[in-house]
């Protein structure tokens, strides 16, 4: 008993790794400003359970299809390549998670919430499995993994309240494309000697900048378009001063080519999920 007590902590920050959970504070967050602007902050809390737990699903998915790739990496993020986590281990995990999915449905507004997640799930399949392998389709890539991080979580949680979720959802696509489309210089080396066809590999450096600088001027133009007219002058300056200071952060991590802080990093998600909640309570 006392062995299995002092492998919990261990077990749990190992299952911790696999998932990748700084990724999923941006959805999740999402999930609950979208929820707390009708104040129902349980069901917030909800959608949150219900993000986690599609992330890890998908995440662990991702580590066991990308085990090749990511020894060439040299990727101790990943417990499988360290021997940290067995797979047995995994599956159990993965299963878990997704049994506690399917149970959510059923606390959760049906109409939104089970279409939303199989949507989720299938894209994220999508994006790692050898049959389909979305991850090596060049910007599809950056698109799936922005509707399923962005788009997903705040449609999700504000269908069935929220006006103007479309749009909104959009712009989450445009806006965090480029920091997306930065992930990749980390591994850029071990991608190219495993042959993983990022969209960095496939079209270089220059064309990833200027991809991520146009998508992120659409954002921009698409926010301020529906500004205009609005006589909100306050929220239009607060709005635009955000989106200098986010693509001033995108900028220069690409510029670095992501040689760059992790809090600096963390930052544009920061000044993302403060502008996404400010369109909100304006505009959803």
């Amino acid at each position: 008993m006392t062995q299995v007590l002092s492998s919990a902590p261990s077990l749990a920050s190992n299952l911790a790794r696999l998932g990748r959970p700084q990724n999923i504070v941006y959805s999740g967050l999402l999930a609950i400003e979208a929820t707390s602007l009708y104040h129902q902050w349980v069901i917030g809390i909800e959608y949150y359970v219900l993000l986690f737990c599609l992330y890890n699903v998908a995440a662990g998915y991702n580590n066991i299809r990308d085990l090749d790739i990511d020894l060439h990496n040299n990727a101790d993020r990943n417990p499988l390549i360290t021997g940290a986590l067995s797979m047995r281990v995994v599956y159990s995990w993965l299963a878990l998670n997704i049994l506690a999915i399917i149970g959510l449905q059923f606390y959760l507004p049906q109409s939104s919430s089970l279409l939303y997640s199989v949507m989720y799930i299938f894209l994220l399949y999508a994006y790692s499995s050898r049959q389909l392998n979305v991850q090596a389709k060049g910007f599809l890539a950056t698109i799936v993994l922005a509707t399923c991080y962005g788009a997903i979580p705040l449609m999700l949680a504000g269908t069935p309240h929220l006006h103007n979720i479309g749009w909104l959802a959009g712009l989450q696509i445009l806006l965090l494309s480029p920091y997306l489309l930065a992930k990749d210089y980390k591994d850029l080396s071990g991608d190219k000697r495993g042959n993983k066809q990022t969209p960095l590999v496939r079209y270089g450096a220059r064309a990833i900048q200027r991809v991520a600088a146009i998508t992120y001027l659409a954002g921009c133009v698409g926010i301020l378009y529906v500004l205009v007219g609005t006589h909100r002058h306050l929220t239009v300056v607060t709005v635009t001063c955000l989106l200098l200071a986010a693509g001033a952060c995108v900028t220069e991590v690409h510029r670095k080519q992501g040689l760059v802080p992790q809090y600096f990093i963390r930052l544009t998600q920061g000044l993302l999920l403060a502008l996404n909640y400010l369109l909100l309570a304006n505009f959803g």
